[in-house]
């Protein structure tokens, strides 16, 4: 009996002391409930608006594009200018890229290089554009530029694990073949084909051609 009466009352205080706290503040408890939902309401707005415009500056890009490339030149620099402008996500990197992959089509290897080379530098742009941008350097070096161009682009890329290693090895071997390196291209064409991975790729198929190439060559110099 005691035992209930004690229960019962501890009760009463723990709901007294409830009411009490609600009473003193409820509006500050109201003020924060509101609060959340506000936050929740904002955050779900601003999501929804960030992601209308990457799709809008995503389709603005893909735009630009598949435009033919008789394209006039100077209109499609401006729509780039345009979205790099907007520094969203990756796309202001996205657009130096193809915008040196223009100037590389226009001929214009060496200001190319420049440009991949400014995103391969840059510590601000995503890990995998920046390894790309060198390896599309370091291909545009073969012809313009030496080997220890290339190789300084993509050699830390010519391991085992590396997932540009194919790009890598192929961009040295073609280097090295046409600074007359012959044995330094034989190995890193050989690399190619001897990985697994590689097999039935255009890699290995190009590595595979030039190995024979290069083969035939000391055939008939030795002859």
């Amino acid at each position: 009996m005691v035992e209930n009466f004690i229960h019962e009352v501890n009760k009463e205080i723990r709901q007294y002391q409830l009411g009490d706290f609600l009473r003193r503040y409820r509006f500050a408890l109201i003020g924060s409930a509101l609060a959340i939902v506000l936050m929740t309401i904002i955050f779900q707005i601003y999501s929804a608006q960030i992601e209308h415009k990457a799709a809008q500056i995503g389709d603005s890009f893909l735009a630009i594009v598949a435009m033919p490339d008789r394209a006039d030149y100077a209109a499609v620099l401006i729509k780039l200018d345009e979205i790099e402008k907007s520094g969203f996500g990756a796309y202001p990197f996205l657009t130096k890229m193809y915008r040196a992959s223009i100037l590389a089509a226009r001929g214009d290897k060496i200001a190319a290089v420049t440009a991949f080379d400014a995103v391969a530098d840059n510590p601000s742009a995503p890990q995998v554009l920046r390894a790309i941008a060198s390896v599309r350097a370091s291909y545009l070096l073969v012809d313009t530029g030496l080997f220890t161009d290339v190789e300084n682009r993509v050699k830390s890329f010519a391991t085992d694990i590396n997932p540009m290693r194919f790009s890598a090895w192929e961009a040295l071997g073609l280097s090295a073949w046409k600074a007359g390196k012959t044995e330094d291209a034989i190995y890193y064409f050989n690399r190619i084909c001897q990985d697994e991975d590689a097999t039935g790729t255009g890699f290995y198929q190009r590595a595979y051609i030039m190995l024979h190439l290069i083969h035939g060559r000391q055939t008939k110099t030795e002859d």
